[in-house]
């Protein structure tokens, strides 16, 4: 990992820095806008499989009535008697796989921009542990959601394109110019070829929820390399550290697999440390060590919260 920011130390001049910056905001802006208007048109709209996206829209619902409004949890009184003495967050909807077992960012983001959109009201009987009792009553749940469906599908969108974005920020930081360019341009045209991609882009999942949090994780430790091993002091090291830990604790929030953006930073920090003593720099362990412990702590909270 390197510094894309170290330019031999030279200090430059406010004029010369509001231009850099406006220039990157400029083509950050040109990137994301490219990436909407391809995805849009190669990504796939219309799913045969539309497995778990119903129930992703009604938990939402559910989820933000629960939370916000103070609301009892939807189908309690559809539980079965072993069930009824469980907390109010265990019980009803929030006991079926997309409940409690599953983080609650998407779920809060998905259900605030619904019901700003009039989005107040979904059924338990969309959930298969309350559908069985009536299959017939089940599909008709699932279908009332129909209307809800295209706003979820946009905000997917909307990451899936920050993602391209990302990784065209993230290749372009890991190699110095015009290699950085060249490996941008290749990892921004890869993404908008990948089956994968181009087939979930607008999937009501929460994958596309991690997945730029796990990115940015990747390019705030790309961009500040020698902070995390302590080259620019311990206030800026215990800084990224802290950035690394919020974002890897949403990432987590979102999905349980972004985890593995805590493992990687578990990692990062201390290579990047054992590359700088490997150049000569003297720099101690204690404060990577601060750094990761920080992260750590925070990253948990974050999640918890």
């Amino acid at each position: 990992m390197r510094d894309p920011e170290e330019s031999g130390n030279r200090p430059q001049s406010p004029g010369t820095t509001a231009r850099r910056l406006l220039r990157d905001v400029l083509l950050a802006a040109g990137v994301l806008a490219l990436a909407w208007l391809a995805l849009g048109r190669l990504a796939v709209w219309e799913h045969r499989d539309r497995t778990d996206e119903p129930e992703w829209v009604a938990i939402s619902i559910l989820h933000w009535d629960q939370l916000v409004s103070g609301a009892p949890p939807a189908g309690a009184e559809l539980d079965p008697p072993q069930w009824q003495e469980g907390g109010r967050w265990r019980r009803g909807v929030q006991r079926t796989m997309f409940g409690y077992p599953n983080p609650c960012l998407p779920k809060l983001v998905w259900g605030g921009l619904l019901h700003a959109r009039g989005f107040h009201e979904a059924s338990p009987l969309v959930f298969d542990v309350f559908e069985r009792a009536d299959p017939a009553a089940g599909a008709r749940a699932q279908r009332a959601l129909d209307p809800a469906q295209p706003l979820a599908r946009r905000v997917v969108l909307a990451l899936a394109c920050l993602s391209a974005l990302l990784v065209f920020l993230a290749a372009r930081a890991s190699l110095p110019a015009p290699w950085g360019w060249l490996a941008a341009a290749l990892a921004y045209g890869l993404w908008f070829a990948s089956p994968l991609v181009r087939g979930t882009a607008t999937y009501i999942r929460t994958d596309f929820f991690m997945l730029p949090l796990a990115l940015g994780a990747l390019l705030l430790a790309l961009a500040n390399a020698d902070s995390m091993a302590g080259r620019r002091g311990l206030a800026r090291q215990l800084g990224v550290g802290l950035l690394l830990g919020l974002v890897c604790g949403l990432a987590v929030a979102s999905k349980l697999n972004g985890a593995l953006a805590c493992v990687c930073v578990a990692l990062w920090v201390p290579l990047v440390w054992w590359r700088v003593r490997g150049d000569g720099a003297t720099v101690g362990w204690q404060g990577p060590a601060l750094a990761l412990l920080l992260a750590g702590l925070t990253s948990f909270a974050v999640f918890y919260a």
